[in-house]
């Protein structure tokens, strides 16, 4: 984060926000599933296919959370 959008928008913006608890958890969560199921070797098609859905589902709320608090942002500010 902090290469991409530099050290202000990391401290101020980002790590504060319920948002980026959030996404952090997620992305641990799903990278933690996969390597699991992975390692375990015995993963049916569909648990794999569970793996798969929460990592759409994931991708549809990291995009939906912004919009919304961005909408309302707009909505407040008039």
């Amino acid at each position: 984060m902090r290469w991409w959008y530099g050290d202000a928008f990391l401290q101020r913006d980002f790590l504060p926000s319920r948002h980026a608890v959030l996404q952090l958890t997620a992305v641990v969560g799903l990278v933690g599933t996969v390597v699991a199921l992975y390692a375990a070797g015995t993963a049916s098609t569909a648990l794999w296919s569970a793996v798969t859905v929460a990592h759409v589902l994931w991708c549809v709320v990291g995009v939906l959370i912004p919009a919304l608090a961005l909408n309302r942002a707009r909505r407040a500010a008039g």
